[in-house]
């Protein structure tokens, strides 16, 4: 909460903004993110669902490699797929994809 009514009104951020955030050490998490984001949407496209749809359950499969990162941006995960519950899950046993989904339930409407 800021004390402007919209962000188009509120100050541009600034270094000073960011100063108590730790590094996390990993370059790549955000690509992992983005392909476990995509995983989850290829699913919804899939079953015919609109990206609005919020899901009871999700869970993936994880090449063991990148579970460390994962586990770093599951909350951000989470909430920009619309999850309930997001589980992960190593696996060896991935082709080319680093991430894939194993189960998906969507909220009933």
């Amino acid at each position: 909460e800021t004390e402007f009514a919209s962000v188009h009104q509120a100050r541009w951020p600034s270094e000073a903004d960011f100063a108590d955030l730790l590094p996390c050490g990993d370059d790549s998490i955000f690509e992992v993110a983005v392909e476990a984001i995509g995983a989850i949407n290829k699913q919804r496209a899939q079953a015919g669902v609109s990206t609005a749809r919020e899901i009871r359950d999700v869970q993936l499969e994880v090449k063991p490699a990148i579970l460390p990162s994962l586990e770093l941006v599951r909350e951000d995960i989470r909430l920009a797929s619309r999850a309930h519950n997001l589980g992960l899950v190593a696996s060896e046993q991935l082709g080319e994809s680093q991430v894939q989904v194993q189960n998906i339930q969507f909220v009933e409407l």
